[in-house]
């Protein structure tokens, strides 16, 4: 009778997943199931049973039995230790895992004992928990038309796998627009989306909602900008310093205004051999690789000279070098002393707005670069002493900026042509007599700082298609902050970072195209 009993206990067994025999082993009376959710209890649970070397049944009391996680990605929830009963048994009642789907596998030990690997278990999705962005949750569309990224959502479980059959529903909330598919319900990824979603007539934003009842992180809100032009310009801003979140969010605000002004997207550029940012006179270092949309811009802020002195610099470091030409990596950087102060006067966005010009070639790729750039809108500039600027599209500009029978476009003319990029005022700024608090001029005046379409339009001439439209209020005859009451204009020194213009050869080698002699 006890041997018919052994044979039956070894019948049961999982087999085939002990260690040889001649040592005391453990094997499964009953596998866990081949299916389970994630986060489920094991049913049937696992049933570990102890064996002597001979390979008899061992009942044994008291033994501690573990189970770990041997294969597949995940942790083990529940009671992952287990007593042996007077048989040799150790039941695993609330055992489960929690993780990503796909297979695992389960690891049964004891000191003493031989372990046991379980079957594969294929881990699906748990009970639906939460509902999550699928999309970018802001964007920006033409007036009275389509998004172009329709909103998206994905219903999952408490470790982020997706689950299907669940409804959804979108509605638009705000700024007049129209959509269609609005109920829907999650596929087998767990990702519900939108028919359509139109956005309104008038200017501004627009929202939309997706819900699903009882899910954490429901409702998810969308916007769209509706606007007159859509902008395909992106700016990656790198830190290569620490800043702090009003300093974040003045590069955030320049960024975006760029991003505006500057419409037409730019060739992707992959550089081909990593370089580093001490190249383009960074003080920290950091590897410049990868693939470039539309430029990339390396932000330090250091000690550079004190309070009141150069409060910032910034200009391209690499050009492209087929196609546009036009920069896809530059470099900005302030000084730490004069950040604070710049904030405290309410200057810090429009400083920052102002260099990050510099870094998209205002005023620094003004003047031919033999051999790579032909185009030559500066004339007149050091040694000479009447610069101006001859861009056709900054020009009409100028005209309607109060300047009708202009024939070129004023440069500042203050400052010294000496050392290897003077004071970094005069050639590469507007005149200050003529613009007056205009952003780009070579000073911080006035209380209120337009950037004119003369501006924007300068940006054209270099080869950027652009919406003049968005320039602010100008007219250099009729400006009514032309002085900041109580306080003399503070001058941008040498706020033009004039290094060796680089680019790429076919061979993958960076040269340089210019350099100010």
């Amino acid at each position: 009778m006890l041997l018919l009993a052994a044979a039956a206990i070894v019948a049961g067994c999982g087999g085939g997943g002990s260690d040889p025999s001649g040592q005391q082993a453990l094997d499964l009376l009953t596998q866990p199931p081949a299916t389970a959710q994630t986060r489920a209890a094991l049913a049937p649970a696992p049933v570990v049973q102890l064996f002597d070397a001979d390979g008899n049944a061992l009942a044994q009391a008291g033994v501690t039995v573990t189970a770990t996680l041997q294969s597949g990605s995940g942790s083990l929830m529940g009671t992952t230790t287990a007593q042996t009963n007077a048989q040799g048994q150790a039941t695993f009642s609330n055992l489960s895992i929690a993780g990503t789907t796909g297979t695992k596998t389960l690891r049964f030990s004891a000191t003493g004992f031989a372990g046991i690997n379980s079957s594969n278990i294929t881990l699906t999705a748990g009970a639906a928990a939460q509902l999550v962005a699928n999309s970018t949750l802001s964007q920006t569309a033409l007036l009275n038309s389509a998004v172009g990224t329709k909103p998206s959502v994905k219903v999952a479980d408490l470790d982020g796998n997706g689950v299907g059959g669940v409804s959804v529903t979108f509605a638009v909330t705000a700024g007049g627009g129209s959509a269609t598919g609005t109920a829907a319900t999650s596929d087998g990824n767990g990702i519900a989306t939108v028919g359509s979603w139109t956005v309104g007539g008038a200017l501004g934003t627009n929202t939309m909602t997706a819900t699903s009842a009882g899910l954490t992180g429901s409702p998810i809100s969308f916007t769209a900008t509706g606007a007159n032009t859509i902008s395909n310009f992106t700016i990656t801003l790198v830190y290569l310093t620490s800043a702090t979140v009003a300093q974040q969010a003045a590069f955030d605000a320049a960024k975006a205004r760029w991003e505006q002004i500057i419409t037409g997207d730019l060739a992707d550029f992959t550089i081909p051999v990593a370089f580093n940012t001490t190249d383009c006179g960074a003080g920290v270092s950091q590897a410049i690789s990868g693939t470039v949309d539309d430029v990339r811009i390396y932000v330090e802020l250091s000690a550079i000279d004190g309070v009141g002195n150069v409060l910032g610099a910034a200009g391209p470091c690499d050009l492209r070098p087929s196609g546009s030409k036009l920069p896809y990596v530059g470099i900005m950087n302030f000084d730490t002393a004069d950040l604070v102060q710049l904030q405290t006067d309410g200057e810090l966005n429009d400083v920052i707005l102002h260099e990050m010009g510099h870094v998209l070639g205002y005023g620094t790729l003004w003047e031919a670069i033999p051999g790579f750039w032909s185009l030559t809108w500066l004339s007149g500039g050091c040694p000479a002493n009447s610069p101006i600027f001859n861009g056709p599209a900054a020009l009409a500009a100028y005209k309607t900026n109060g300047a009708p029978s202009a024939t070129s476009v004023p440069v500042e003319d203050s400052g010294t042509c000496s050392g290897p990029d003077g004071d970094g005022t005069r050639d590469s700024h507007w005149e200050e007599s003529v613009f007056k608090s205009e952003l780009m001029t070579g000073f911080i005046s006035g209380t209120v700082r337009p950037l004119s379409a003369t501006t924007i339009r300068s940006l054209e001439d270099l080869g950027y298609t652009v919406d003049a439209t968005k320039g602010d209020a100008f007219d250099i005859t009729t400006q009514p902050t032309l002085v900041r009451p109580g306080a003399a204009p503070k001058a941008l020194t040498r706020d033009v970072i004039r290094l060796p213009r680089w680019t790429v050869d076919p061979t993958g080698h960076r040269r340089s195209q210019y350099s100010t002699p």
